[in-house]
């Protein structure tokens, strides 16, 4: 059967974000922490809980999708005409994937607001909540991501300085701004959040809903232990 967008975004992302993050726990940078490194499986673990509660996410991933709809790939003319090129993943999926990698970085830039960006979507609340999730977690990405690419920088040594300044940076920069536009407690530069209360995520209107396995590590092994996970249920500031 057709895969529902629950399937759809646990593929692209919270799959991407364990194998990125087994990359990462082994030889972690020296500016990332234990703690950090908790607090990112954590994020992963509470948006897959999310994703797999919420009613929004369990409808089938039907529309037809270009699947590497980034800006680099619309060609904008002068008189204001445009076209999408490299057209090689259209697939079947989730459209709010597509618009949230497409439009995320104009909300993030501060160019719109969230509701200006809602406006030029589809009227379908259940496309707009799974919107809104995907900004989160295209953001979660950055994060996470940079960190993989900065271990990895390590098969091309003539590079590796570069590199891995280029992937401490933008580390930094898209943990900043999750910080500032996901998190309502107090959160150390470390990533650690001191406040694991109920409306931490308060840009989500956060409920407690039930305990999932989250890993962390002891030693050099990965374990498991429960920790809360939030439903989304508001919208985006």
């Amino acid at each position: 059967g057709i895969p529902t967008c629950a399937d759809y975004f646990l593929g692209l992302y919270i799959d991407r974000f364990d194998e990125d993050l087994l990359i990462v726990a082994p030889d972690l940078p020296p500016f990332v922490s234990l703690p950090l490194l908790d607090w990112m499986m954590g994020e992963t673990r509470e948006l897959e809980g999310l994703v797999r509660e919420e009613a929004a996410f369990q409808v089938p991933a039907s529309a037809p999708v270009h699947g590497d709809l980034w800006s680099s790939n619309i060609l904008v003319s002068e008189d204001g005409q445009w076209a999408v090129i490299d057209w090689d993943d259209l697939a079947l999926g989730d459209p709010a994937l597509e618009y949230g990698i497409l439009l995320g970085p104009l909300w993030r830039g501060g160019r719109y607001s969230l509701e200006d960006l809602e406006r030029l979507l589809p009227p379908d609340p259940f496309l707009r909540e799974r919107f809104r999730v995907c900004l989160r977690a295209f953001l979660l990405d950055e994060v996470i991501d940079s960190l993989a690419d900065w271990v990895e920088s390590g098969f091309a040594p003539e590079h590796q300085a570069f590199v891995r300044a280029e992937k401490e940076r933008k580390h930094k920069t898209a943990l900043t701004l999750y910080r500032d536009l996901f998190l309502a407690s107090e959160f150390n530069v470390d990533g650690i959040s001191t406040l694991r209360a109920p409306n931490s995520y308060s840009s989500f209107g956060v409920i407690v809903r039930r305990n999932v396995p989250v890993p962390t590590l002891r030693g050099n092994s990965i374990i498991s232990r429960p920790r809360p996970v939030p439903r989304c249920s508001g919208r985006i500031r």
